[in-house]
């Protein structure tokens, strides 16, 4: 039960003070979805299951024929949804790296969605993160990466973010993250 409470308390603080039209963009749910899944579920995989049963309302997740495309060979669990926010899907490794992808989005407001609401979510929840705004990484071409720390009362969380800014392949940015020993 205390896991669900703080669940759901830091999914009413990431839209906490963001204007309707913020709440309606795309990105908007991209971010906020990446950062509610798998780093507030980071290194527990049935607390990622059941906000994908429960709060996203996923009934279950794909078949072992489709997730072996998300897994790369691990073992793990994947959902998948539609949405009018776009297409996402969420891994989780059974080591424990849990990986948001969205299939289209527009990276530069993505970015910055993502750096308002950590900033939003350090002021109110106490979370600390290791940089102070995520630069436009994302290449043109080809894709590239950026990695930081977002420290949990409760545990220490690397996100690596991968991005392109043209729609190749299946996906335009994968949002991944995994517990770090203190």
């Amino acid at each position: 039960m205390e896991v669900k409470s703080k669940l759901f308390a830091t999914f009413l603080i990431l839209i906490s003070g963001c204007s309707q039209s913020s709440a309606n963009d795309p990105e908007f749910f991209g971010a906020n979805f990446s950062l509610s899944s798998c780093v507030q579920n980071a290194g527990n995989a049935d607390a990622l299951d059941d906000f994908m049963t429960n709060k996203m309302k996923i009934k279950a997740p794909l078949s072992p024929e489709l997730s072996k495309y998300f897994l790369n060979g691990s073992n793990g669990k994947v959902w998948s949804f539609s949405s009018p926010h776009g297409n996402y899907a969420v891994a989780y490794r059974d080591d424990g790296v849990c990986t948001v992808f969205i299939k289209e989005t527009d990276v530069s407001k993505y970015i910055s969605h993502m750096n308002d609401s950590l900033k939003r979510i350090s002021e109110k929840s106490g979370w600390t993160v290791s940089t102070d705004s995520i630069p436009m990484f994302a290449g043109e071409k080809e894709l590239k990466t950026y990695q930081f720390t977002v420290v949990l009362p409760d545990k220490k969380v690397r996100v690596v973010m991968s991005a392109i800014t043209q729609v190749v392949g299946n996906f335009q940015v994968a949002f991944s993250t995994n517990l770090l020993s203190d």
